[in-house]
């Protein structure tokens, strides 16, 4: 129906073929728009459908921020200190083995005997003498696979992360973890926090009832595949958040000259953030946000949160990448961008790419979607940055990745999330989570970003006194390479 895609990573240069031939990406009519996401909303469907295929457990496969730690992370009742009952621990190490087995995306698993190590380590279940002891055997089935985003989560371990929101508003606040201190990062301009004078640098100490520095206690005693970096920016702002008008009591710690600091107690006011709220499929509302400017420096900046709401931002993207055409340079900031639908990344990638490309190819037991970008009529001429952090995931790191693989873009800021592959969780008979993969994702350069994320061309790690000194020491990086001489 849509000939490998054509309306995701149209070829400017050539007619469109099949029923909607004159209609192109570049000139955007509403036959266009309607065609583009339609398009966009088959990537998700085929890929959906040929995961579950693979497994009976609810997919997750395109995630928002907001919702990519809570689906790893579902709180369970029991306790590891429940009575020990071999049986059910058995029932799980089965069902490890059995799921892996069905779903993994190599029909052989890469090449491990998976009979044989069935037979080798389920005696040790049967044989434990505790959960630990069960445990460590499933574990050690996993770690055959030599794979990430498997993981064994321990019962009762969920809600020590599983930091729900209390509302819909939140503070406008972006934290980070950095120097075993949980720091404001960024705030939005026009927010209760900015009017209170809060700034990047401070350090956080009590959200509400929360104490900053048991909540890190707690993430880092979990036994996760998620880094610890990654989950508290996922997860620590939904301590600041409410019903809209709300009032979270926060006290931040100011450094003051001379090496001090100054404990403030404020209270913040949460409001809904900005942006177009949209529904796709069974995930929760969600708000969509993207900016696009000239900064004062003359360099463009397209910012956005996530991959969804095709109909709004590719218009909007390609609007910009045409408005920075006079500029030195462009920004694209996708940092704190949990990812989403991955067919998005060929229509970013689109207009500024030179010449017809791959990005990579994401493989299942029974099918593979490749990702290809196609070159532009008139490419992007001037340099290109790309921001990212720990809290970039999914499809921001497949874009990263492939701009890095093309030579499209030069990305700063912090590694990646490592959280690029569809999976999703199961409760086990003894009560512990399995996060499994369901499909692999290789960059046309040959690297497995799972587990592994987005290494930046130049890493800018933040620290509280280059926070406060320098607002953004990540964009101003990136400004300092557009304007030099380097490529």
């Amino acid at each position: 129906m849509f000939d490998n895609m054509d309306l995701l990573s149209h070829d400017e240069t050539k007619p469109m073929k099949g029923p909607i031939q004159a209609t192109t990406c570049c000139c955007w009519c509403t036959r266009g728009l309607f065609f583009f996401a339609l398009a966009i909303a088959f990537v998700a469907v085929a890929l959906v459908i040929a995961i579950a295929k693979r497994t009976d457990a609810p997919i997750d496969l395109f995630l928002s921020k907001a919702e990519a730690i809570p689906t790893a992370f579902h709180p369970f009742s029991q306790e590891d200190e429940a009575v020990f009952e071999t049986a059910i621990h058995v029932e799980s190490f089965d069902k490890v083995w059995s799921t892996i087995k069905k779903s993994h995306w190599e029909a052989d698993l890469g090449g491990v005997d998976w009979e044989a190590a069935k037979k080798e380590l389920r005696p040790k279940v049967e044989n434990a003498k505790s959960i630990k002891e069960a445990r460590d055997a499933m574990k050690q089935l996993i770690k055959r696979l030599g794979k990430s985003h498997y993981g064994i989560i321990p019962a009762g371990a969920y809600d020590v992360v599983n930091t729900k929101r209390l509302g819909k508003a939140g503070a406008g606040i972006t934290f980070r973890l950095s120097e075993e201190k949980i720091l404001v990062a960024a705030v939005r301009k026009g927010s209760s926090a900015e009017k209170l004078g809060v700034q990047p640098g401070w350090e956080i100490v009590k959200a509400g009832k929360n104490e900053s520095a048991e909540f890190l206690r707690k993430v880092k005693a979990v036994e996760s595949i998620i880094r610890v970096e990654t989950i508290v920016a996922f997860r620590f702002e939904n301590l600041v958040s409410g019903a809209p008008g709300d009032e979270v009591k926060c006290v931040f710690r100011k450094p003051t000259p001379g090496g001090n600091s100054e404990e403030l107690e404020l209270d913040i006011e949460v409001a809904l953030p900005p942006g177009n709220t949209i529904k796709f499929g069974n995930l929760p509302e969600m708000t969509i946000d993207m900016e696009s400017k000239v900064l004062d420096s003359n360099v463009g900046y397209f910012r956005f949160n996530g991959f969804f709401d095709p109909v709004r931002l590719m218009p909007a993207f390609r609007k910009a990448v045409k408005e920075f055409e006079s500029a030195d340079g462009m920004i694209i900031d996708i940092r704190g961008n949990g990812g989403g639908m991955v067919g998005m990344c060929m229509g970013i990638a689109g207009p500024l790419a030179p010449t017809k490309a791959p990005l990579g190819v994401m493989k299942m037991r029974d099918n593979e979607l490749k990702l290809a970008v196609n070159k532009s009529r008139k490419p992007y001429s001037k340099k290109v940055a790309v921001l990212v952090d720990e809290a970039s995931a999914s499809a921001s790191e497949i874009l990263a990745g492939g701009f890095q693989d093309l030579k499209i873009a030069r990305v700063f800021g912090n590694r990646t999330a490592g959280l690029s592959l569809p999976s999703t969780i199961e409760k086990l008979p003894n009560g512990d989570g399995f996060q499994y993969a369901i499909a692999n994702y290789v960059s046309a350069g040959g690297k497995e970003l799972e587990g592994n994320g987005v290494v930046p061309d130049e890493i800018v790690t933040l620290t509280q006194k280059n926070l406060a000194a320098e607002i953004d020491p990540v964009l101003k990086k990136a400004l300092l390479w557009i304007h030099s001489a380097d490529k």
